[in-house]
């Protein structure tokens, strides 16, 4: 049941909540994390966004991997790693950790998702190399994820989704020393 007495789900966004790992329904439910529905908050230019002030997030439509995105920065913050220092680092994970569930619920399907960490990148020596570190992260049937090969290999890709991101707040940001990724924590609650 993805609503209880005291957490509630709007109506425009239950689909994208229910298609979320139960582990991370949950812990939005546990951590009083609140979803609102506001087709207006497009005018801010994201289609979602986590407030670490209220601890709510915010979207404008029923996109499950605009839910994702936001939920994770929610984790992000409940784990202390929004500091304000780490933008970069908080957005690339955030961007990293949609790509897979993406690959997971869409590409090995054939339906022609368009990973987000490296989006604008059409040309040159890095276009598709996040792409095809994806899909060397599962195996040829697309369901068992190499978790190791994950972990060794991630944090190649942070220049180059800053070169996807030229322009955007807090993307282009240095790499912040030591920071806490967390991200058994996060491919855990992903089931990954």
């Amino acid at each position: 049941d993805s609503q209880s007495s005291d957490y509630t789900i709007p109506e425009q966004v239950k689909s994208a909540f229910e298609s979320l790992p139960k582990t991370i329904q949950e812990y939005l439910r546990s951590h009083g994390i609140n979803i609102i529905y506001d087709p207006d908050y497009i005018k801010s230019g994201t289609p979602g966004g986590y407030s670490p002030n209220s601890g709510n997030i915010t979207v404008a439509n029923g996109d499950a991997n605009t839910l994702l995105h936001e939920t994770i920065h929610a984790i992000q913050d409940v784990l202390g790693h929004m500091d304000g220092e780490s933008r970069s680092a908080e957005e690339f994970q955030a961007h990293a950790l949609c790509d897979l569930i993406a690959y997971i619920n869409f590409c090995h399907y054939g339906s022609g998702y368009v990973f987000n960490l490296d989006f604008n990148l059409t040309e040159g020596d890095d276009a598709h190399k996040w792409d095809n570190f994806v899909y060397d992260c599962f195996d040829e049937d697309g369901n068992n994820f190499d978790r190791e090969y994950f972990l060794e290999h991630v944090i190649e890709y942070f220049d180059i989704f800053q070169e996807a991101h030229p322009g955007v707040p807090g993307y282009s940001d240095p790499l912040e020393d030591n920071y806490q990724w967390d991200w058994e924590t996060f491919l855990n609650m992903l089931g990954l």
